[in-house]
């Protein structure tokens, strides 16, 4: 089977965990999405982003249970379009 060029391929995870962010194999057109979460926090976008793709884990943000980087990455991938 051949790979999509535009996916981002994650390590799979188990239990409650969005995205496991150790390792991954990401195309450029993702690499912002990935790579760069701290221009939303520093723009103020950071909440908007977690509110649309998380939604129901919690209000507000920073009480927001299972809030941990993997979630932030999950939302961040979405939010980027990625697959």
């Amino acid at each position: 089977r051949r790979a999509a060029p535009e996916a981002v391929y994650l390590v799979s995870t188990y239990g409650e965990y969005w995205a496991n962010d150790r390792f991954a194999a990401v195309p450029r057109k993702h690499l912002g999405a990935y790579f760069e979460g701290w221009q939303l926090v520093v723009s103020g976008e950071a909440d908007d982003v977690i509110r649309r793709h998380l939604q129901g884990c919690g209000e507000p943000v920073y009480y927001m249970q299972h809030a941990q980087t993997e979630a932030f990455l999950y939302a961040r991938l979405r939010h980027g379009s990625a697959e």
